[in-house]
Parts: C-alpha cells; structure tokens; sequence
C-alpha cells in the first residue's frame, strides 16, 4: 500500500531506495523518510544556491524535498558504500544518483 504523507516525493523514489539499502540495518522503515529520526540532523558537503548546509528534523528535510520533482527527476540510485562509526550512532552513506533536470532534459549525475 502506498503511503499518501509520501504523494508527491515520488521524483525522488530511486534516491530513496538506495538510501535505503544503505540504511536497512541501521534504521527501521519501510520509506526513507519512516528511516529517519524526528532530530536527525543532516550536513551537506555541497553548496548549491538557496540549499542548506544543514537540515534539522525529518519534517525540516521532507519540506525541502518537497517539489523537487518539478526540477529534476532521479531515475537510477547505484554505487553505493556504507560507513558506519564505531560507535554505531552515525552512519555515512555514498552513492551516486542519476536523474533528468526538468526545464532542459539535460542529464542529471551527482554523487
């Protein structure tokens, strides 16, 4: 059954899936976002324009998710390498995305 408070992230859904491969046995849920705590805090390596270096809480992520499928479409989640820390409450994940931009149809590749 699909989960209605995910509608609209669908654009993101092969993104979400190779997070979740990485994730699985760190995190309990059957969605990326049921995977991550309500105080998560997530860093981001990478600076694009009107993007964050930082977003705190699952709601916080899921409202700058929110309309990324208006942008661009991920269509394939692969390479992924999972790190976790010793002491078992962080965990890096690498992988790569590849999607279309919308507005252009130019590809999309990010790692």
């Amino acid at each position: 059954m699909v989960n209605t408070a995910y509608a609209g992230f669908e654009a993101l859904d092969r993104f979400f899936a190779v997070v979740g491969r990485g994730l699985r046995e760190f995190a309990d849920g059957e969605h990326y976002f049921d995977m991550i705590a309500g105080d998560a805090l997530f860093e981001f390596l990478y600076y694009f324009p009107g993007w964050p270096k930082s977003i705190l809480g699952r709601a916080n992520l899921m409202d700058a998710y929110s309309g990324y499928g208006k942008n661009i479409v991920i269509h394939r989640g692969d390479w992924l390498a999972v790190h976790p820390a010793r002491d078992g409450r962080v965990v890096t994940l690498e992988y790569e995305v590849h999607g279309t931009i919308v507005k252009t149809g130019h590809r999309y590749p990010t790692r």
